[in-house]
């Protein structure tokens, strides 16, 4: 029988792959940002727009008696404008660094899937918003999803700037529009059957932030079938006990606990 095998992809895939994040934030906030500084941005663009939409109902506003309602108004405006205005920058940012080639999937990746029954039939899941990965399973004949499409973009992908899904988003968020909500659950689900439907999964360059937690819950989900019999994790050495710990974590009492083996990537 045909094994299955489902590869989650994360930035650690792609070398450079935070090089467009971060020149966008930078531009956005007018000053030069870490990782961390970029996932703080993310995080508190997220947090005020879920605020100001809990209260925007609530008439008269009644945060602060020096906050009127016209003020608050225009701190929603500002703040769902500067929302849009970083997507489509991080959008543009990708697509620039994509044609000048100086972001690019790591060639390792080939060497992971060589470690794999080559029989397997592939389910290839990417988080990152870039195409830099399916660019290379493409042009080496991997296989996307049994249904003919492309490899799934669990977090959007650049070209759609307007449907990126940000770090510590959720698929369903109150500000975002219904029809974008339930194309992002479809792709949630098919990863969540899919990953039943494996024998062996492959994580490579994720580390399971705790700002990704619906990620982590998906990926626990699709685990959660009692097929999976191997996971393969690569990443750094330097990342391997955290990401060791998050794994597990993410195991949790699962039955039938599959095999864990870590794969250096300087070595693939």
């Amino acid at each position: 029988m045909q094994k299955k095998c489902m590869v989650i992809f994360g930035a650690g895939a792609v070398e450079n792959a935070w090089a467009p994040i971060l020149e966008a934030i930078s531009e956005d906030v007018g000053r030069k940002v870490s990782e961390e500084g970029a996932n703080s941005v993310f995080a508190n663009y997220v947090f005020l727009l879920r605020w100001h939409w809990a209260i925007k109902g609530r008439q008269p506003v009644t945060i602060s008696n020096n906050v009127t309602d016209e003020m608050w108004n225009k701190s929603f405006t500002e703040v769902d404008r500067r929302f849009q205005r970083i997507r489509k920058l991080i959008s543009e940012k990708i697509d620039l660094h994509q044609q000048r080639k100086t972001m690019a999937a790591r060639r390792g990746i080939l060497g992971a899937l060589s470690r794999i029954d080559d029989s397997s039939k592939f389910y290839l899941v990417n988080t990152n918003w870039d195409t830099c990965v399916d660019n290379l399973l493409a042009s080496e004949g991997y296989d996307g999803p049994s249904d003919g499409r492309s490899t799934r973009h669990i977090h959007g992908v650049f070209s759609d700037s307007a449907r990126l899904y940000l770090p510590s988003e959720m698929a369903v968020e109150v500000y975002r529009d219904p029809v974008d909500s339930r194309a992002m659950e479809e792709v949630q689900g098919s990863v969540i059957d899919a990953g039943q439907a494996s024998d062996v999964v492959l994580f490579y360059g994720l580390g399971l932030s705790p700002l990704d937690s619906e990620l982590s819950t998906i990926l626990s989900a699709a685990l959660a079938g009692g097929r999976v019999r191997k996971i393969f994790f690569v990443t750094r050495r330097e990342h391997m006990k955290t990401v060791n710990e998050r794994i597990h974590l993410l195991l949790g009492e699962l039955s039938g606990s599959p095999d864990v083996k870590w794969l250096d990537p300087s070595k693939l």
